[in-house]
């Protein structure tokens, strides 16, 4: 039975940010309608299975469910402290909650990697990679991205020397491979070449996770390694004719082969810093990969018709699956915005139709969200990297309009995104040479993971 003093070691918040992020934050977390997303149905019953450890033992199982209850938290806590932004004390404080809860889910992260305590103390593989990975959605929420570099080159670490070896794989850890996979596939798209973001005061406690780490676990990940292999265990995406993965869709509602093409791109502007670019093999690969992403198509099947059952009207029907459309065809048209700027260094202008037909859609999109009550959170992506190119009045005039509309997500990898937009607009009016978001990164210190 619960005691008092086992409640005492409890945040006394806890219930309050746990069915928040139940009532509030799975919904905004999910891009797919589907009635159990892995967060609600993996990483909330871990974190209430820690809360109840505490109140009746007075501690958890493993380290790792303690630092997953703690993102959880931190979590909640950063977007209640956006929701709340009209009262400027309500708002601090839980973005001050947030911070410190964050601070103590590195505590137990830490202690879940140490190789010297007992397995069973540290926790199982899938508990340490839901935390791994909650720890980037904490910075995708608080809009601190800086450590997420990190926590990725861990999670892959993790995942190649501890999830691949296993024969068999079940479909949470799976799911889990997923969520990291679309994860890195996104940061790596807009990390910057050659260079590392400012570190951060804040990240002296994850650095210091890492060379701990470092001294247990055989590093795996190679930072200079293509940023295609994130999808290996996915599918091969050097074959032509890839499959789409039902897995996948079923979680972010985007079609895999679309997220391979970004992927791929990645792995290309990677190679832009090294001797290969200037080879034949090289030009010959961006030509593959170029009419790759012109001759691609979205599948057909894909819809959100799981939101409204099998009983649904031919409307609503058609409506969902104009949102899934809306989302993937601007997607789609950042991704060609995306590899002309990066690979061939195409004028900005002569790119203004592929800008503006994905702010129609990205406008169209949150409309029909409304207009179904649909609360999924947007893709910011696809926003950002053809806010960035916008150089048109009437283009900036809807990208200005979309960043504006979500805003009401209160998800901080969002605002900052628009602040980006924002400072490019700036420079780019100002004729600077340095108008490129890669510049803005640059000079601001940032890191930037736009899920």
């Amino acid at each position: 039975m619960p005691n008092t003093a086992n409640m005492s070691k409890i945040p006394p918040e806890a219930r309050l940010l746990l069915d928040y992020y139940s009532s509030h934050v799975i919904e905004v977390m999910s891009m797919s309608p589907i009635k159990k997303p892995p967060w609600k149905t993996i990483h909330l019953p871990c974190a209430m299975s820690a809360l109840a450890e505490l109140l009746v033992h007075g501690e958890a199982r493993s380290f790792a469910k303690l630092a997953l209850f703690y993102a959880l938290l931190s979590i909640s806590a950063f977007h209640m402290g956006f929701a709340n932004r009209d009262s400027e004390e309500s708002g601090k404080f839980w973005k001050l909650k947030g911070t410190a809860h964050k601070k103590t889910a590195q505590k137990y992260l830490l202690l879940s990697l140490d190789m010297d305590l007992p397995k069973a103390m540290r926790g199982k593989y899938k508990e340490v990679l839901m935390s791994m990975l909650s720890m980037v959605t904490i910075g995708v929420f608080s809009g601190d991205m800086q450590d997420s570099q990190g926590y990725l080159a861990e999670s892959e670490s993790l995942i190649r020397n501890f999830g691949l070896p296993k024969p068999v794989k079940s479909l949470k850890i799976s799911k889990l491979h997923h969520i990291f996979s679309y994860l890195r596939i996104i940061h790596e798209s807009t990390s910057l070449r050659g260079s590392k973001a400012k570190p951060d005061s804040q990240n002296d406690m994850w650095e210091s996770t890492q060379s701990q780490i470092t001294q247990h676990q055989e590093l795996s990940n190679n930072m200079a390694q293509s940023a295609s292999s994130r999808l290996a265990w996915m599918e091969g995406e050097e074959v032509e004719d890839l499959e789409e993965d039902p897995l996948f869709i079923s979680i972010y509602q985007m079609p895999t082969t679309l997220l391979s093409l970004i992927s791929q791109t990645s792995s290309l502007c990677k190679q832009l810093e090294s001797a290969e670019s200037s080879t034949p093999e090289f030009a010959r690969r961006c030509k593959i990969i170029e009419d790759r992403i012109f001759r691609w198509k979205a599948p057909e099947n894909l819809s959100l018709t799981a939101h409204f059952g099998p009983d649904v009207s031919n409307s609503p029907d058609a409506a969902a699956k104009e949102v899934a459309a809306h989302v993937v065809n601007a997607t789609y048209q950042a991704l060609i915005v995306h590899f002309q700027r990066q690979i061939r260094n195409t004028n900005p202008r002569v790119l203004q139709h592929y800008v503006t037909t994905a702010a129609d859609h990205l406008l169209a999109h949150e409309q029909l969200k409304q207009s179904l009550k649909i609360c999924h959170a947007p893709f910011p992506w696809p926003g950002f990297i053809v806010g960035c190119e916008a150089y048109d009045i009437s283009a900036r005039q809807k990208i200005d309009l979309y960043l504006k509309t979500v805003r009401c997500y209160n998800v901080g990898s969002v605002m900052e995104a628009e602040k980006i937009v924002y400072e490019v607009w700036r420079r780019q009016d100002m004729g600077q040479s340095d108008h490129r978001w890669e510049d803005v990164l640059k000079d601001w210190g940032m890191q930037v993971v736009l899920t």
